[in-house]
């Protein structure tokens, strides 16, 4: 139901501020300085300016493809996109003309994305890449579960660093995945 901000000074009364209405389903957000990044599934990301909590604003749009999760550093936003199955990164400097700089393949439908120091983690399901066919029995079948790891020293350029499998698992519904790091274990 999009995006709501809530004061939260007093924890034990938290209050809603305002809500904007997303252009489409929202499914992940991240905040840097005045701007709200909101992942809106088939639309995109739409960036939000938040200066002022009572009256969100909305600057700019970009398309990403089938964004679940994102994340932002210092003016880049990494987005884990579903079916194309990719790490998308845009440069957001500038929200009101965001732009997807690199496309990355993954194998798995992308989704949990945790940026740490030079690295991007990202958490992936489904089918694997490298079988297309998604039927029971081909070996790609279920076989998109793991997370993958990318150097993005220079994000317009991710480096595959690892990648980990998980079993193979395959099941209909809100199935999604995320990733948090935290010191040396995700």
């Amino acid at each position: 139901d999009g995006l709501f901000l809530i004061d939260v000074t007093a924890p034990g009364r938290p209050k809603i501020l305002s809500h904007y209405d997303t252009i489409e389903l929202a499914t992940g957000i991240a905040v840097s300085g005045n701007v709200a990044m909101v992942a809106c599934r088939t639309a995109g990301v739409e960036l939000v300016d938040v200066s002022d909590p009572a009256r969100p604003r909305h600057l700019g749009t970009v398309r990403t493809g089938e964004a679940q999760s994102i994340d932002a550093r210092d003016g880049i936003l990494y987005a884990g996109v579903w079916a194309s199955r990719e790490l998308v990164v845009c440069d957001v400097s500038n929200p009101r003309q965001p732009r997807v700089i690199c496309r990355t393949e993954l194998d798995g439908y992308g989704d949990g994305v945790d940026v740490r120091g030079r690295y991007c983690y990202v958490a992936t399901g489904h089918h694997s890449r490298q079988n297309p066919r998604r039927e029971p029995g081909d070996p790609g079948h279920g076989a998109g579960h793991g997370l993958e790891i990318f150097d993005v020293s220079d994000p317009a350029r991710p480096e595959l660093r690892g990648r980990v499998k998980f079993p193979p698992l395959y099941r209909m519904g809100m199935d999604m995945w995320g990733v948090t790091v935290t010191d040396d274990y995700a």
